[in-house]
């Protein structure tokens, strides 16, 4: 499970789960595209 959801099973009883802490970080290429699409999808 991912970080964020494990903190919401700490009071569990036997709670015998673990979880993997991610720092994504997106290619800065993407966000160029999806606002290059946003743009293209408003102008009709």
């Amino acid at each position: 499970m991912t970080e964020k959801d494990a903190v919401k099973c700490e009071r569990l009883p036997e709670a015998r789960g673990w979880y993997l802490a991610v720092a994504a970080r997106p290619d800065p290429r993407l966000g160029e595209l999806i606002l290059r699409i946003l743009k293209e999808r408003s102008r009709g």
